[in-house]
C-alpha cells in the first residue's frame, strides 16, 4: 500500500523508455556493489564510492568532479544542478535518516538492505522500495533503473518537470478516477440495500436503523474481499465464482453463496486462515433473516473488480473510507433523488497533517529505542490515539512500528505491534470504519488482516512507555 506510482501506468511507462543496450552488465555491476558494501571493513568510503558508483557509472548522472555535475556530496548529498544556481532535485540520505529534514522534490533513503525513494509531496508510508536481494532480478533492477536514472529523475533543465514528476501525477490523477469510479457504485449499492434492508424490516422497531447497519457491515466485509483478493490473500475471484456457481441438484440464490463465503472467513478454509475480524463474526439479523437479491448480488461482486491492494494507495483508502463515513446515511434519511458523484481530491493539507503526524510517531520512537536493543524495546512502546474516525492514523501508527522492528519487517512481529496500537474512539461506526482501515492496511503490509486494541480506560502508568496522540 506504500506505492507512489500506478503499478500499470508504470509497466507502460516503461515498455515506451529505451533502456541501455548494456543494461545487463550494469546489473552485474550493481550486484557486485551489493556483496562488496555486505564485506566492507570500512563502510563510510565504501558507501561514498557505492553512491558515485551507483548514480554516475550507472544511472548515468554528471560526476562531482566534471563541469556540470549533477551528484554533490558536500553540503549535502543530492541529485540536482549545482552550476551558478543550485537546484537539489533529489536528497540521498543513508540508514533512512529522514527526521529533521527540509523536504526535497525526491528522497533517496540506502540502507544496508535496500533503496527507498520518496516524493516531497507524499507522506513517509509512500515510497518505492528496492531490497538489495530483490534487485538481483533484472527485472526488477529494471524498474530501479528507470525510476532512477537520470532521464528520468532529472528534468532536462531546471525549468520544466522531470518525467518522474510527471508519471506522479498522472499516477495521482488515475487513482482518484478510479476512486471516484469504485466509490459511485459502491454508493449507489448501499443506498438500495438500506432500501431493501428497510423494507425487510419495516416491523422491526429501529427497522431504519438496523438497516443501514446490516448494509454498511454487509460492504465492509466486501470490501475486505475485495482487497483479499486483489492482495492474493484470498482466492481470485471468490466472489465472482460465487455468483456464477449453479448448484446443479436444486435451486439455490446467490445469496446463499455468499454466505458461505462469511463462514469461511468466520471459521477458515482451506485455502485461508479466518479472518479474526469483528465484522465477520455471526450476526442473526445480516446471516439469517435477511436476504439479498439476485440482482444486488450482481452489483457487489462488481466491486471486487478494482485492484484495490495495487492500484489504490494508502492515502487513496484513507480518503474514500473518510467519504463512506461522511456519506453514511441518517435513519430518517431518504435516498438521493439522483446518483451522487464525488469529486476526490487528495488535497495537500492532507498530506501535510498525515505526514507531520508520522514524524511525530518516528522522532518518538527513535528518541525512546537504542538501536543495539531495538527488537527488545519496542515491545515496550504503547500509543494511545484519542480520536480516529477513519482509522487512518492507528493504520500509520501500527505501520511505522512495523517498519521499526529490528530494521527487518521479515523479522518483525505483526500481531504483536497489533497489540500495542490503542484507541479510545467511542464513535461505533467510527471504530467500524477504523477496524475496515486496519484490516485493508494490514493485509496489504503482512498479508493477513489484523485488530488493534480499543479501551476507554488505559493504564498508562503500566510500565510501559506511551505516546499520547
Amino acid at each position: 500500500m506504500g506505492r507512489l506510482f500506478s503499478p500499470s501506468l508504470l509497466t507502460k511507462q516503461m515498455d515506451s523508455f529505451g533502456f541501455p543496450p548494456d543494461l545487463e552488465n550494469r546489473h552485474r555491476q550493481i550486484c557486485q556493489w551489493f556483496e562488496r558494501l555486505a564485506q566492507s571493513s570500512e563502510p563510510t568510503t565504501t558507501r561514498a564510492e557505492f553512491i558515485h558508483s551507483i548514480f554516475v557509472d550507472l544511472l548515468g548522472y554528471s560526476s562531482p568532479f566534471g563541469d556540470r555535475p549533477e551528484l554533490e556530496f558536500m553540503p549535502e548529498t543530492a541529485l540536482g544542478f549545482f552550476e551558478a544556481e543550485l537546484l537539489v532535485v533529489t536528497q540521498i540520505l543513508w540508514q533512512g535518516e529522514l527526521m529533521g529534514l527540509e523536504r526535497a522534490p525526491w528522497l533517496i533513503v540506502i540502507s544496508d538492505r535496500d533503496f527507498c525513494l520518496y516524493s516531497g509531496k507524499r507522506d513517509l508510508l509512500s515510497f518505492e522500495r528496492f531490497e538489495f536481494a530483490a534487485i538481483a532480478d533484472l527485472e526488477v533492477f529494471r524498474r530501479f533503473y528507470f525510476l532512477c536514472c537520470r532521464r528520468v529523475m532529472l528534468p532536462q533543465n531546471p525549468t520544466v518537470a522531470s518525467r518522474l514528476e510527471q508519471i506522479l501525477h498522472q499516477s495521482q490523477t488515475l487513482e482518484l478516477e478510479q476512486c471516484e469510479e469504485f466509490y459511485s457504485q459502491y454508493h449507489r449499492i448501499r443506498w438500495q440495500l438500506i432500501k431493501d434492508f428497510r423494507y425487510r424490516l419495516k416491523d422491526q422497531d429501529n427497522g431504519q436503523g438496523l438497516a443501514i447497519a446490516a448494509a454498511q457491515k454487509l460492504l465492509d466485509r466486501i470490501c475486505l474481499i475485495a482487497y483479499g483478493e486483489s492482495s492474493g490473500w484470498l482466492p481470485k475471484g471468490m466472489l465472482r465464482q460465487a455468483y456464477e456457481f449453479e448448484n446443479p441438484y436444486r435451486a439455490q440464490p446467490v445469496w446463499e453463496n455468499y454466505l458461505a463465503i462469511f463462514g469461511w472467513l468466520r471459521q477458515g478454509h482451506r485455502d485461508f486462515a479466518a479472518a479474526n475480524l469483528e465484522m465477520f463474526e455471526f450476526d442473526p439479523l445480516l446471516d439469517q433473516l435477511l436476504f439479498v437479491g439476485e440482482e444486488l448480488c450482481r452489483q457487489i461482486k462488481e466491486l471486487t473488480r478494482f485492484e484495490l491492494a495495487h492500484e489504490f494507495s494508502a492515502s487513496a483508502i484513507a480518503e474514500l473510507l473518510a467519504q463512506m463515513r461522511k456519506d453514511l446515511p441518517q435513519p430518517d434519511q431518504e435516498p438521493p433523488a439522483k446518483e451522487k458523484r464525488v469529486k476526490f481530491k487528495i488535497s495537500q493539507r492532507f498530506q501535510s497533517d498525515r505526514y507531520r503526524l508520522q514524524l511525530q510517531i518516528y522522532t518518538w520512537i527513535k528518541a525512546q529505542i537504542p538501536e543495539p536493543e531495538l527488537a527488545l524495546e519496542l515491545q515496550q512502546l504503547r500509543i494511545l490515539i484519542a480520536k480516529s474516525l477513519s482509522g487512518l492514523e492507528i493504520a500509520d501508527a501500527w505501520q511505522i512500528l512495523l517498519e521499526f522492528q529490528c530494521g527487518d519487517r521479515n523479522n518483525s512481529s505483526p500481531e504483536n505491534l497489533s497489540q500495542q496500537i490503542y484507541t479510545q474512539e467511542a464513535d461505533p461506526y467510527a471504530l467500524r470504519i477504523s477496524q475496515l482501515h486496519f484490516g485493508l492496511r494490514s493485509l496489504g503490509c503482512c498479508g493477513r488482516p489484523l485488530q488493534f486494541q480499543v479501551g476507554q480506560e488505559v493504564d498508562l502508568a503500566d510500565g510501559k512507555v506511551w505516546l499520547q496522540i
